[in-house]
């Protein structure tokens, strides 16, 4: 009796640990010197998170707002 749980109960375990972290990122899309870079984070932080000195980083729905060779990222 035991050896038959033991197959589906692990099946299920790998199918839930498989599927941990699917659908919790998001793409952000950070410029610097001029050009995009996509970058796969957490959909808990917010893309303005990765800014650095002479990167910025913006959310997907921000896109096509600001011209890049505008900004003091350079």
């Amino acid at each position: 009796m035991k050896k038959k749980l033991i197959a589906p109960v692990a099946l299920m375990a790998i199918l839930a640990f498989a599927s941990c972290g699917k659908g919790t990122g998001k793409v952000c899309y950070c410029y610097e010197n001029r050009v995009e870079q996509e970058m796969f984070v957490s959909s808990d932080i917010p893309c303005s998170h990765y800014n650095t000195e002479k990167r910025g980083c913006i959310e997907s729905n921000e896109r096509g707002t600001f011209d890049p060779g505008s900004t003091a990222y350079k």
